[in-house]
């Protein structure tokens, strides 16, 4: 995994979100058959955006409670966290140009 990626776990989500920063862009989505694309995706736009944003992928174990607490009814999803709590959310497969217009659409102040 690429070291610009922070994993996302239960005993690390304060440390790596609640208290963050800066913005953390985060890939809620199952280790599935296009879960490597994804990955794929989220890692070049963590090279390129880090100065903006933090990037995590949440740890497998941790998807069904995470959705569960955030009403996540679709994978993948991809959510922008600020200090711990939502402030935007966009649902579905991505490439690089949509999400890199997802995060500076939603951290620009």
């Amino acid at each position: 995994m690429n070291t610009s990626l922070c994993r996302i776990r239960p005993d690390n989500y304060l440390q790596e979100v609640a208290l963050a920063d800066k913005p953390v862009l985060m890939l809620c989505m199952p280790f599935n058959e296009a879960f490597p694309s994804q990955l794929k995706v989220v890692e070049a736009v963590a090279d390129q955006m880090k100065a903006v944003v933090k990037v995590g992928l949440l740890d497998e174990a941790f998807i069904d409670t995470f959705k569960k607490n955030l009403q996540i009814s679709g994978t993948p999803t991809f959510l922008i966290m600020v200090k711990g709590k939502e402030r935007s959310r966009m649902i579905g497969l991505a490439d690089h140009q949509m999400l890199s217009d997802f995060i500076a659409g939603t951290t620009v102040a």
